[in-house]
Formats: C-alpha cells, structure tokens, sequence
C-alpha cells in the first residue's frame, strides 16, 4: 500500500510548503517508473505549496474530493471556498448522481443561493423523478416559487 508521510515548513516568501514522502509499493502497476530492472522500492519526495493542495487533489479526485470539502464545511450560508467547490461539481453536472443532486439541493436551499440552485435545476441531472415534492416546496418557501420556476 502508498504510504504518505507530510512535512510542513516555509519557502524564503512564507509562503507555506509541503514535502510529500510517498512509498511505492513493488506490485503496484502504475510506478513502474519508480524501480529499477532488479525490483527495488522506490521513494517519489514531491514538494508542492500547501495552497494548490486542494486544487491538486481535485485534479486527481475529481468531484468527490469537491464534495468531500462541501461535507467539512459547516458554514450554515455559503462561503467564497463552498461557492468555489459547489462551482467544481455543477461544471459537471451532467454526470451527476441522483443522491448527488438532492445532497446539492440541500446545500443550496440552506445556504439560500438562488444562483446555484437555477444553474443545478437546469441541468439534465436533476428531474421530477430525482427531486422530491418537499424538497420543491422547500425551495418554493425559501426564494418564492417565481424565483424558483425555471424558463
């Protein structure tokens, strides 16, 4: 298995930088890059800025990680970081779960952002068949159901 093992500390701008110490292990397919002609392990150190962590990790994650940071949000109303996050996944919304979707509704009615909730509802994602009737009137009561009807 990968073991990674973090260092934190400061480049000579103070802008803060990780060491990544990652083991590879021998069966792993994908580093074969990583050993020699004999089969010895290999260590890959990476240094990155610990601000592009997340921006890295989306890149390799995907849309999981997007929700992943939504989950440990605990801002009640949306935040610049969980407009940034719920941006990531609504630019792909075609590929969206149902679950995924009514996790998205929630977030956007409790946030009260009208904004993301129109762009979500206009995807091909979400339909009558994935949104509960609580769910619309819920959202019918927060923005007013003018607001909420889509054209």
């Amino acid at each position: 298995m990968t073991r990674v093992v973090a260092h934190g500390f400061l480049d000579s701008g103070s802008r803060a930088v990780r060491l990544l110490c990652v083991h590879l292990p021998l069966w792993a397919n994908s580093v074969s890059m990583f050993t020699d002609d004999i089969g010895y392990r290999r260590t890959a150190l990476i240094l990155m800025y610990e601000d592009d962590i997340d921006d890295i990790r989306y890149a390799a994650e995907g849309i999981s990680f997007a929700f992943e940071k939504l989950k440990q949000s605990t801002a009640d109303s949306s935040t610049t970081e969980n407009s940034v996050w719920a941006t990531r996944i609504l630019e792909h919304r075609q590929g969206l779960r149902s679950e995924e979707v009514v996790t998205l509704m929630r977030y956007f009615l409790s946030w009260k952002d009208l904004g993301l909730w129109k762009r979500l509802v206009k995807s091909s994602a979400c339909s009558l068949g994935v949104v509960s009737f609580d769910l619309l009137r819920k959202a019918w009561k927060i923005f007013s159901f003018k607001a909420v009807s889509v054209r």
